[in-house]
């Protein structure tokens, strides 16, 4: 078999996994679907469905604004369509897959090894850095008092204290020795995010936060500040993305919404919602990958 049967092979292989587990995903939670629509009004999922789908497309022109950093220049349609089609294989088990699927897409295009590199580098530190940035600071200002909430819950002994100091010397001393390095330093200061692609990466987290925000209204026993929610959902989304085991965080970051959570709303209720809130996004991107679907127009790099 030659190369190209092979890789028309591995592209129609990769898109039927894709396709599987999409459906396995929906059929699994199916049951949290009718929940969902039984439990939170009209109105309210769309406020959220709408929320998750712009903060999406803010992803999509941050990933356009990264790749000019990179030396390639994407449409806003191709970077929509290249950033909303790799998106749906995050949930195939690996962790990987979005990025395999965005670096063929852009080789095929003609972008060399090294901006292709250049560019998901960029866009992902950016993501991760802005979202654990944004969620360190509004969580302090809103909850000033959670770090000691959270000390007394679990219990934290003075051995885990012990090792997250020394773990967070090692990791100071790491980013020295590496700022230290020109090569990395130049590398690093020439992808430095710009103004317009940290004021895109805010409104993506503020859009994200609205959308678990709105859903958790009808059930608070005690009101959730819109700052915290904004900035939990950050940091559960940035541990869940670093996880490499659970395919786009699942479980991962619902676990850190649920316990996030205790202080305000029923146990019961807040596992329920952070599934919900999963399932809205799922729904969310199918919503957003119909018109990557309906028009087959090639890619293009200008």
């Amino acid at each position: 078999m030659s190369f190209g049967q092979w890789k028309t092979v591995a592209k129609w292989g990769w898109v039927s996994a894709v396709l599987i587990f999409i459906s396995y995903y929906a059929s699994t939670k199916f049951v949290i679907i009718k929940k969902s629509v039984a439990i939170l009004s009209p109105p309210t999922i769309v406020l959220a469905v709408c929320a998750i789908v712009l903060a999406k497309c803010c992803l999509s022109i941050n990933m356009r604004f990264a790749a000019s950093k990179a030396g390639l220049c994407i449409s806003m349609k191709d970077s929509y369509c290249i950033y909303n089609r790799t998106q749906l294989a995050k949930y195939i088990p690996g962790s990987i897959w979005q990025f395999v699927g965005r670096m063929v897409i852009l080789r095929e295009r003609g972008a060399s090894p090294a901006a292709i590199r250049d560019s998901l580098l960029a866009e992902h530190a950016w993501i991760v850095g802005s979202a654990a940035l944004l969620g360190v600071v509004l969580v302090l200002f809103s909850r000033p008092d959670l770090v000691e909430y959270w000390v007394n819950k679990v219990g934290i002994t003075k051995a885990v204290y012990a090792a997250i100091l020394i773990v967070a010397f090692l990791f100071s001393l790491l980013i020295l020795f590496m700022l230290m390095w020109n090569k990395f330093a130049y590398w690093l200061l020439r992808l430095l995010p710009s103004v317009r692609a940290l004021i895109v990466l805010s409104m993506t987290w503020v859009f994200m936060g609205i959308a678990f925000w709105v859903i958790l209204g009808p059930f608070w026993v005690t009101p959730v500040p819109f700052l915290y929610a904004v900035g939990i959902y950050c940091i559960a989304w940035v541990v869940g993305f670093l996880v490499p085991f659970a395919p786009a965080g699942l479980g991962v970051r619902e676990g850190i919404l649920v316990f996030a959570m205790s202080p305000f709303l029923p146990v019961e209720t807040a596992i329920l919602l952070s599934a919900i809130n999963r399932v809205l996004c799922f729904f969310s991107e199918l919503i957003l990958v119909i018109p990557c679907v309906a028009n087959r127009r090639a890619f293009r790099l200008e």
